[in-house]
C-alpha cells in the first residue's frame, strides 16, 4: 500500500515525463493574460505616486532651506524675480504633486483589485472552458 507521500512521488516523476499538455499551457497563458495587466497597472500606480511624493518632499526641503539640490531651474528663476510669488508658488505645485501621489499610492490596490476583477469576468467563460477540458481528459 502506498502513502501519500509516494503516490505524489510518483505523479511527479511521471508528469516529468509526460511533457506538458497543449491545454494546461493554455490555461497558464489565460491566467497570466487576465493577472498581467492588474500587476502592471497597479505597481505603475505606486510607483508614480512614490516619485510624486519624493517630488514634494524635495520640493519643501527647498523651500525651508534654499538649497536646489538640482530639481531644475524653472523655480529658481521664479525665485531670482518674485522671492515671495516664487515661494509660493513652488510651494503649491510642491502640495499639488504630494496630494496626488497620495491618492496614486492610496489607489494602487484598489485599482489593481479592479483591473483584476474586470478582466477575472471578461475571461472566466473561457478559463473556466479550459478547466473543465483538462478536468475531463
Amino acid at each position: 500500500m502506498l502513502t501519500k507521500e509516494q503516490e505524489y512521488q510518483i505523479l511527479k516523476i511521471r508528469s516529468q515525463y509526460m511533457g506538458n499538455h497543449p491545454s494546461l499551457d493554455a490555461l497558464w497563458k489565460m491566467d497570466a493574460k487576465v493577472k498581467t495587466p492588474a500587476i502592471i497597472i497597479g505597481w505603475l500606480c505606486a510607483i508614480l505616486g512614490v516619485i510624486l511624493i519624493n517630488i514634494m518632499i524635495a520640493g519643501e526641503i527647498f523651500n525651508y532651506t534654499g538649497n536646489f539640490y538640482g530639481m531644475g531651474h524653472i523655480m529658481r528663476v521664479l525665485i531670482d524675480v518674485s522671492p515671495e510669488v516664487g515661494y509660493m508658488l513652488c510651494d503649491f505645485f510642491v502640495s499639488v504633486m504630494g496630494k496626488i501621489g497620495l491618492v496614486l499610492v492610496f489607489a494602487a490596490y484598489p485599482v489593481y483589485r479592479w483591473v483584476l476583477k474586470a478582466r477575472e469576468k471578461k475571461y472566466a467563460w473561457e478559463i473556466l472552458q479550459l478547466t473543465d477540458q483538462l478536468m475531463n481528459d
